[in-house]
């Protein structure tokens, strides 16, 4: 229920970092080297990197690796790495989103995702919501938030909770105005269903450049509905 272009493009991101961190970290000995006479503190930074005393990843950095590999699994051993991300950091927002394709009902899902909405939350922190609105989207460390609460808004929608769907999905465009998750075409076809005229047509207008199918098909029966009404 998660935007998969989006998971596999942040595995792409992960996957360059990666293999771009000997080059970063050579580069920055080679900084180092030539201004560790001047400082101290410096030289030290220096001598760790070169006789490998390295800082260990933190529990929410092993969890956020552990989920990165679980998605290019799948079956149980997808839901083990998720549960065992969570061990390690109970924040983790996308193994609640990895556990939720688990449940067997839909209700089931729904709390799920609500547990990895309220963790996300917690891993960003209540002053992010603050400063960062409209732009969660360009911020990665956002992303597992907004993938989560897409999967309960569409979870909520498929058991019939319709106004607590838009209500999320709607929050979802004001954090991120770019929509990374195009959480707005799910809108569309809930708005389309429940005969909200005037919030389809603020909701086209807000996205003209949409060219996916759903998008061009949903505007398209909406003009049809309002030239026979």
């Amino acid at each position: 229920m998660n935007c998969c272009g989006a998971d596999a493009f942040d595995r792409a991101e992960r996957q360059k970092a990666r293999e771009q961190t000997r080059d970063v970290i050579a580069e920055f000995k080679r900084i180092v080297r030539e201004e560790a006479a001047g400082s101290h503190g410096e030289a030290e930074a220096f001598r760790r990197l070169e006789s490998g005393i390295v800082p260990r990843m933190s529990a929410r950095d092993r969890a956020g690796d552990l989920v990165t590999r679980a998605w290019s699994t799948s079956g149980a051993r997808r839901y083990k790495m998720a549960e065992e991300a969570l061990a390690l950091w109970a924040d983790c927002a996308e193994a609640y989103l990895i556990l939720g394709e688990r449940a067997e009902y839909e209700h089931e899902s729904v709390e799920m995702y609500e547990r990895g909405v309220e963790a996300g939350r917690r891993a960003l922190g209540e002053k992010f919501f603050e400063t960062e609105v409209g732009r969660f989207g360009a911020l990665v460390a956002a992303r597992p938030y907004l993938r989560v609460r897409s999967a309960l808004a569409t979870s909520l929608w498929h058991i019939g909770r319709e106004d607590e769907a838009v209500q999320h999905l709607l929050e979802i465009l004001r954090l991120d105005e770019s929509d990374l998750e195009a959480s707005r075409r799910i809108l569309l076809v809930i708005l389309l269903s429940c005969g909200e005229v005037d919030r389809v047509d603020d909701l086209l207008a807000r996205f003209p450049d949409d060219r996916s199918a759903m998008w061009l098909y949903g505007g398209a029966l909406h003009h049809l509905r309002q030239k026979r009404e």
